[in-house]
């Protein structure tokens, strides 16, 4: 279990980090604000047009990801010297 000082340096890691993505989501915010007023496009439109593809590529990823689980849990099960999950 971590210390107090181990538990404040991760909540103070975890606080900037939040920051650091909100900053970019308001600068993004503002360059897709910008390009749809030098484009004369509906800025609501094109916002939910890239949180759309955000959200299929963010499901990609996640099916990547659990294929490559897969496969990693087929490995272990074939070859189960190799699997150490279990231990301490």
């Amino acid at each position: 279990m971590a210390n107090k000082l181990e538990s404040g340096i991760i909540i103070g890691m975890i606080s900037k980090l939040s920051n650091e993505i909100a900053m970019t989501k308001a600068l993004q915010y503002t360059q897709l604000r910008l390009l749809a007023k030098s484009q004369n496009l509906d800025f609501e439109k094109v916002l939910k047009n890239v949180e759309s593809l955000h959200a299929q590529y963010m499901l990609k990823t996640i099916d990547d990801f659990e294929d490559i689980e897969k496969q990693a849990t087929d490995f272990l099960e074939e070859n189960p010297e190799l699997d150490n999950r279990n231990e301490s």
